[in-house]
């Protein structure tokens, strides 16, 4: 059963470890069963990324590589409720992890 969550640990780790680094290139890490993700926040780029990643050094080594994001993260489409989803997890990552409509409110 712990192996289940593997990876929702190791994005755990990563989201609090580069929490900063993460705000400020406008990313977070996301996790699933079988691997985890570095997916863009930024509204031009909401909700793009890199996913199918099962190592924490491959996904730092890909957090400090500017121009490898850079290809990764192309702006595609206007999608509002990509803008939308990802401008919610920004501001709950800016606010310990509260969403910005109401202080009783967490993203988890």
């Amino acid at each position: 059963m712990k192996d289940n969550f593997k990876y929702f640990n190791i994005v755990k780790e990563l989201n609090e470890e580069y929490n900063k680094e993460l705000l400020n290139k406008k990313l977070h890490f996301r996790g699933n069963q079988n691997s985890f993700s570095l997916i863009s926040l930024a509204k031009e780029t909401a909700e793009k990324g890199k996913s199918g990643m099962k190592s924490k050094d491959k996904a730092v080594e890909l957090l400090k590589n500017d121009d490898e994001l850079s290809k990764v993260l192309k702006p595609g489409r206007a999608t509002p409720e990509k803008e939308l989803q990802a401008w919610m997890i920004y501001s709950s990552m800016n606010n310990n992890g509260f969403l910005p409509f109401d202080v009783n409110m967490m993203f988890i």
